[in-house]
C-alpha cells in the first residue's frame, strides 16, 4: 500500500528482524529447551517486560530483560538453564548474519544520496557488535540506542530523540521495521513508516495502514527510487 507523500530525507531502521536475521538466536534457543515453541516464548515475553518497564518508568538494559525472561521461559516449559547458558545464548544476538536483501539495498540507499541510521532497544555496545559482524556499519551515519533516553520502543522518546539529535522533521523520515508496533510508535510521532513483511511477521489490522508494506527492503528502494 502507497501514500503520496514527501520522499523521505532520513530512513531510520530497526535492527532485529529488519536487518538481521535471528534464526540462528532462534535454533540455539528451541535447542537449549527442546522445544520448538521456546523462541516465540521467549521473544513476546522479552518485549512485554520492555515495555512494561518503559510505561512503568523503570529501566534495564535490554540483554538485562533478555536473560530474565530466558528463565521465566525456562520456568514456563518446566526447564533448568544454568547462568552460563543463558550468557552463552544471549551473546549470540550479536552474531547474527544480515538478510540476504541488506547489503545491496543499502548500498543502493546510500548511493543515492538517503541519510541512513539505526535505532535499536539493544544497547549502543551491542548494536556496534551486531553492526560489524554483519558488515553492515559503514552504511549508517549512525547508530542510535534507547539506553540514551532511557525508554523502550515504541516509546516516543525514542524516536523524537533521534529527530532531534539529527534536526530532522518527523514528516521528513521514515521508520522502516519488520515489527507493526515499532511501527507505530513511529506513526504516533509523525514519521513515514515502511513495513518489511519478513517471515511470520503480520501487520497489526487495527493500526493505521503503514505507508508501504514490502516483501524486503530491495523492493523497498525501488519503491522510493520511483518518486
Amino acid at each position: 500500500m502507497q501514500q503520496s507523500l514527501n520522499q523521505p530525507k532520513l530512513l531510520v531502521f530497526d535492527v532485529n528482524e529488519t536487518l538481521l536475521d535471528l534464526q540462528k538466536l532462534q535454533q540455539a534457543i528451541q535447542n537449549s529447551f527442546q522445544d520448538q515453541h521456546a523462541f516465540k516464548i521467549w521473544f513476546s515475553t522479552l518485549l512485554q517486560y520492555a515495555m512494561v518497564e518503559s510505561i512503568t518508568s523503570q529501566h534495564h538494559s535490554f540483554a538485562e530483560i533478555g536473560k530474565a525472561t530466558l528463565r521465566m521461559t525456562a520456568e514456563k516449559l518446566g526447564k533448568h538453564i544454568s547462568d552460563d547458558s543463558i550468557a552463552s545464548t544471549i551473546s549470540l544476538i550479536t552474531q547474527l548474519p544480515p538478510h540476504p536483501d541488506v547489503k545491496n539495498a543499502l548500498a543502493k540507499f546510500e548511493s543515492n544520496n538517503f541519510r541512513i541510521v539505526a535505532l535499536t532497544n539493544g544497547s549502543t555496545d551491542t548494536v556496534k557488535k551486531q553492526m560489524d559482524y554483519a558488515q553492515i556499519s559503514e552504511y549508517f551515519e549512525r547508530l542510535f540506542s534507547v539506553e540514551e533516553v532511557q525508554s523502550y520502543k515504541p516509546q516516543a522518546k525514542a524516536y523524537e530523540y533521534v529527530l532531534s539529535e539529527l534536526n530532522i522533521k518527523a514528516k521528513d523520515a521514515m521508520l522502516i521495521a519488520a515489527h507493526p508496533w515499532d511501527l507505530a510508535g513511529g506513526k504516533a510521532v509523525g514519521m513515514q513508516t515502511a513495513f518489511i513483511e519478513r517471515p511470520t511477521q503480520v501487520y497489526y489490522p487495527l493500526l493505521q495502514a503503514a505507508n508501504y508494506m514490502v516483501q524486503d527492503l530491495q523492493e523497498l528502494f525501488e519503491v522510493l527510487n520511483k518518486r
